[in-house]
């Protein structure tokens, strides 16, 4: 899962990036690149009761690009940046929320709500241009073709209109119900707007009524998974070892760190589940998507486990955490047998049966 994050200029956006990353990026010309693991307080337990040699995490690969979105450009998002955006799953947009004379906002003042609606209208519009552009190169293939083809493509264009007007509305085009001919007229074109979205407020103010006024006045303008952190703390306590650090949230009351919250929204954007394996040897969980089958889960661990499916043996973490040993779920009947469409449940434990 890639994902990446966008913002306007100074939104503190490498912040959050570097607070995700632990500061261990690859670095290329023009973005950063970097992996966060996906905090699971199961694993944690699992690994208690399995004592393993490795524990390993779930992880999400994130990309801070370089070039910011900026309303004082001849284009609000650069034609690099809309390039980059076809690599990635995911859009992670921060939004500044906090006052720093010393990095001032590109409009001189702060406005979280403005600054939203801007870029959500901005990604519709980046969006009805490729919309426009796809229609005129239909129009151009229409062009000698048989009057059934002429009539199909006439289908395609009267579609991708459609589109275009829930685009001028501010509706993206991933909260639109498709049509069989709509999903067909933008299948091979990319389009923003198609991708999952996560909104990350950046703000300076630990004051609990404060966020939630905030974060209640976001959810009355977007439908998409938002979170709160101040990204500069975030930063200072990433320096702390595990323990001064759950004592300093414990003490002033700060609740979820921000790579919790953040990879939280960012699975639920996409929505992503885990599934578990343990052992002697390893203690891992892996992302899926929800909705995947037994088989395709198993691809996840290697191609071969999928090839020589034989069956699943399942129970999920929450029965297997009270009962804590497999052989004893197994004598409960806990332990179920599962065939390859069985659809894998967040939390399952599963052991893949498999013959090559």
């Amino acid at each position: 899962m890639r994902i990446g994050i966008v913002g306007l200029s100074f939104s503190g956006k490498s912040s959050l990036f570097n607070n995700m990353t632990n500061n261990k990026t690859d670095n290329n010309r023009v973005n950063s690149i970097g992996i966060a693991k996906v905090p699971d307080i199961r694993i944690k337990k699992l690994k208690n009761v399995f004592q393993p040699k490795k524990t390993t995490y779930s992880e999400l690969e994130f990309i801070d690009f370089k070039e910011s979105m900026s309303t004082l450009k001849d284009y609000f998002i650069p034609k690099y940046l809309l390039q980059e955006m076809q690599k990635i799953d995911q859009l992670m947009i921060v939004i500044r929320a906090f006052n720093n004379d010393a990095v001032p906002h590109e409009l001189n003042t702060v406005d979280y709500i403005r600054d939203l609606k801007t870029i959500m209208f901005e990604l519709a519009f980046a969006d009805i241009e490729l919309i426009e552009k796809r229609i005129e190169r239909l129009a151009n293939d229409k062009k000698g073709l048989k009057s059934v083809a002429q009539k199909r493509i006439d289908d395609m264009i009267d579609s991708l209109k459609s589109i275009q007007q829930e685009l001028e509305k501010g509706v993206l085009i991933k909260d639109i119900k498709l049509s069989t001919i709509q999903k067909e007229a933008i299948k091979d074109t990319f389009f923003i707007s198609k991708l999952p979205i996560s909104i990350v407020i950046n703000s300076s103010d630990d004051n609990s009524d404060l966020l939630n006024d905030t974060l209640n006045s976001i959810e009355k303008i977007t439908v998409e998974n938002v979170t709160i952190i101040n990204s500069t703390l975030e930063e200072e306590l990433n320096q702390l070892d595990e323990k001064e650090e759950q004592e300093y949230r414990k003490d002033y009351k700060l609740g979820e760190s921000a790579i919790n919250k953040i990879t939280d929204i960012a699975c639920k954007s996409s929505q992503l589940i885990s599934f578990m394996t343990v052992g002697q040897d390893e203690v891992r969980s892996w992302s899926i998507q929800n909705g995947t089958n037994a088989v395709n889960s198993a691809a996840k661990i290697h191609s071969d486990i999928k090839k020589g499916f034989i069956r699943a043996e399942v129970i999920n973490y929450n029965d297997f955490i009270g009962i804590g040993s497999l052989v004893e779920s197994k004598k409960l009947g806990k332990l179920k047998q599962e065939s390859k469409d069985y659809i894998v449940k967040d939390g399952d434990i599963i052991n893949f049966l498999f013959s090559v």
